[in-house]
């Protein structure tokens, strides 16, 4: 089995700019791409034309466990700049 690569529902410049980052470890489980998927429910999802639409799921993985994450989400930087990348955009 592969990454199943999850990431936060969110992009570094929301994390800043809402100060949420200072929060990041409380706020996993609403920002979690992966725990909504184990829990289901509503996600919201942006599209490639950037509209965003919540849509529901239903619950996936019924055995998968993870251990609760204690440490602050990582950002990848540009290597020419030094400023943090945006995958998302």
């Amino acid at each position: 089995m592969g990454d199943l690569n999850y990431r936060l529902n969110s992009t570094y410049e929301e994390m800043i700019d809402l100060d949420l980052i200072k929060e990041a470890p409380q706020k996993i489980n609403l920002l979690d791409q992966l725990s909504i998927s184990i829990r289901g429910g509503l996600m919201p999802t942006t599209l490639p034309n950037g509209e965003l639409i919540t849509r529901f799921n239903s619950p996936k993985y019924p055995l998968y466990y993870e251990h609760k994450i204690h440490f602050f989400p990582t950002y990848k930087r540009n290597q020419n700049d030094n400023a943090y990348t945006n995958k998302k955009n």
